[in-house]
């Protein structure tokens, strides 16, 4: 074996052992592995080492005497120093602001064949759970014996799986017997319903609260939770709001290598002004943002797994925000009319977010600027990553498992979103894939190329209860939806050479890339393929478009719809107003005049989601030679714009994303995917 499968072996065997005290079975099989380099030798000199076990601040810091904690031993590197951290916990929010050299980095590493976690969590729900928690007054409900006062809220994972706990607002949820929530003619400020295992913070006594009950979903698409009950038996993750695992606060030239990052509150990596940056074979199991970034660059992430706490027996409609009324603000409750209640928004709202500066902050630095993101995974989230910046570009990933919107390509914030490309990724289990702001700026450029998009799979959005007791599991909602109403607009996008299987809903015609256009931006959707489950992709609405769009030179089919029909459908759409005024209007061409409908011909297709795929095309395909020409195709990085239309040229081999391009693009592996 290599000596990566030795260090995940070992690490599932360290968390095994962790449980060793427990009676009974572990939580849940893991469903998200840390992967390490290969065979990465120690370099000769400038070593310097941790261990959390034996270690001593005092010491030289050499392996046979090696320091004690990350934070004091990071004051004692210099530029081209590497700092191994033997393995073990170490239960620390590490800050650093060390400053290496271009070509000479501080580079901080796991020792090879050891599993080193960084842990910003309170530490005595994994050391010592027994005396940690005492019973409390509901059935099945404990609470810590020590008060934790003015933390604000917790977060949680347990430690054997790194599956998420759920942050309830409510200790009425927490404690509820029953799992659906309210029906139509009932309250939902008076019913509660639990939702899995989690946490609830009580600020006025700072005691944390916690119940492992059992969940009773039952459904073929969703997991239960079947682990012990007692959460002395095992140990649990619980993280302070305000925990911050690693804060890169102006770190410059700094290198993180072969480690594992957990225990984070609102963020677990957070970065300011962080200057010339790289992970690789990172694993990071983030609070309710993973990673999350103001003003920095270069920043180059390889194959790292950014996985969240969204876990296997959750609806999507619990982390969902139900109500925001300033009038009557609370996140918590709200008014009558509204007949909505927040259930809880922590547990991972989103795994990746790149965000703008402002003028009001000490160092005024507005964009994240550089960024190389490849052959990373994104998992168990709410939403997955947020690429906004400029000269920002991930490749060669798989994003997985996101309850909403797997990606959004423009900025929340106005203007700074530029150069951004997401190209060669393999998307599947999501609501949206892409999704954008309107507050964006005609200056942006934004080029989504290559991709291949696979909703086949079902998602549970909203949970049971009385009045619909089977709850709603979809097959995904869209591939692109601007969120916000009229007046904005989002930078110019470009959609081209992607291949995207998505259901059949009204007006999901081309995935909806025509959507939200203004006479400001341009907008280009060009020689994909497009395989509607379930019927044709609908029809756009009557409005006339607001401004002009190329939309050509792309390859439609839905499963099982006679050719003739499907060349009906397609006319339909050429025949739209928005198609003719496309036309008049905007001095373009009909919508897809130039692409055509037809079975595109893989090498392997099936509608099941279970079923492999092999999405390149086969001899015949008339997806060969169909494209047409592309604007701005010398803008796409690493790709060739050629003849035929979709993901693949002929003669193309597999895609192969994620880490060390394990994954096959439209092959979504058994879970945990084994190094």
């Amino acid at each position: 074996m290599t000596r990566s499968v030795l260090r995940s072996t070992a690490f599932i065997l360290m968390l095994t052992a962790a449980c060793a005290n427990a009676a009974g079975p572990v939580s849940h099989p893991p469903r998200r592995l840390p992967v390490f380099a290969k065979d990465r030798p120690l370099v000769p000199t400038a070593a310097y080492f941790v261990d959390p076990a034996k270690g001593d601040d005092s010491g030289p810091g050499s392996i046979d005497l090696p320091w004690r904690t990350i934070q004091t031993s990071l004051t004692k590197l210099t530029a081209g120093d590497t700092l191994y951290l033997r393995g073990g916990i170490y239960f620390e929010n590490v800050t650093c602001s060390m400053t290496g050299e271009a070509g000479r980095p501080i580079t901080i590493c796991g020792y090879p064949g050891e599993t080193a976690i960084i842990d910003g969590s309170l530490p005595e729900f994994q050391t010592d759970p027994v005396n940690a928690w005492q019973e409390g007054e509901a059935p099945g409900e404990f609470v810590s014996r020590r008060a934790y006062p003015n933390i604000r809220d917790v977060l949680g994972l347990f430690a054997d799986s790194h599956i998420g706990l759920q942050t309830y607002w409510y200790r009425e949820d927490m404690i509820a017997p029953g799992e659906q929530k309210a029906g139509k003619d009932e309250s939902p400020l008076h019913v509660f319903f639990y939702c899995g295992p989690g946490l609830f913070y009580n600020k006025k006594t700072g005691r944390i609260h916690v119940r492992l009950a059992q969940t009773n979903n039952n459904r073929p698409v969703m997991d239960d939770y079947r682990g012990p009950d007692d959460p002395r038996k095992l140990p649990l993750v619980v993280a302070p709001y305000r925990s911050v695992v690693l804060h890169l606060d102006q770190a410059m030239h700094v290198r993180l290598q072969d480690l594992v990052l957990r225990g984070g509150g609102f963020n677990t990596v957070l970065m300011h002004f962080a200057v010339d940056i790289t992970f690789d074979h990172v694993t990071v199991f983030g609070g309710s943002y993973s990673i999350r970034s103001k003003g920095s660059g270069p920043v180059k992430m390889t194959n790292c797994g950014i996985y969240g706490q969204i876990p296997p027996w959750s609806y999507q409609s619990e982390n969902n925000l139900q109500t925001y009324d300033p009038k009557h603000y609370s996140p918590f409750t709200s008014n009558a009319e509204s007949k909505a209640r927040n259930i809880s928004r922590l547990p991972s709202h989103a795994l990746l977010v790149t965000e703008g500066g402002e003028e009001s902050d000490i160092f005024y630095y507005p964009l994240n600027n550089t960024w190389e993101i490849s052959h990373c995974e994104f998992a168990d989230s709410h939403d997955g990553v947020y690429l906004n910046g400029r000269d920002m570009w991930m490749h060669h990933c798989w994003l997985d498992n996101i309850q909403d919107d797997a990606t959004y390509l423009s900025s929340p914030a106005p203007g700074v979103c530029d150069d951004v490309h997401l190209s060669r990724n393999y998307i599947s289990e999501c609501i949206t894939a892409f999704g954008a702001h309107n507050r964006g700026g005609p200056q942006g450029r934004t080029y989504v190329y290559g991709n291949v998009v696979d909703m086949r799979h079902f998602m549970p959005t909203d949970r049971p209860s009385k009045d619909n007791p089977e709850g709603r599991i979809i097959q995904g909602a869209s591939l692109y939806t601007p969120h916000g109403g009229a007046g904005g607009s989002v930078e110019n996008l470009t959609f081209a050479y992607n291949t995207v299987l998505i259901p059949n809903i009204p007006a999901s015609y081309a995935g909806r890339t025509y959507l939200l256009l203004t006479p400001e931006t341009q907008r280009v959707s060009c020689n994909s393929i497009y395989v509607y489950l379930g019927g044709p992709g609908g029809t756009p609405d009557s409005r006339p478009p607001a401004g002009p769009i190329l939309i050509d030179g792309n390859l439609h089919w839905s499963p099982g719809l006679d050719e003739t029909k499907g060349m009906e459908w397609l006319q339909t759409i050429r025949d739209s107003i928005k198609s003719r005024e496309t036309v008049s209007r905007f001095s373009g061409l009909p919508w897809d005049g130039r692409g055509a409908y037809g079975d595109p011909r893989f090498v392997a297709f099936a509608a099941d989601g279970n079923a492999a795929l092999d999405l390149r095309l086969a001899p015949g395909s008339p997806a060969a030679g169909l494209a047409v020409e592309l604007p701005n195709a010398n803008a796409l990085r690493d790709f060739t714009a050629g003849k035929a239309v979709g993901a693949y040229q002929a003669g193309d081999p597999h895609l192969q994303v994620g880490i060390d391009g394990r994954i096959r693009a439209g092959v979504r592996p058994p879970i945990p995917v084994q190094p």
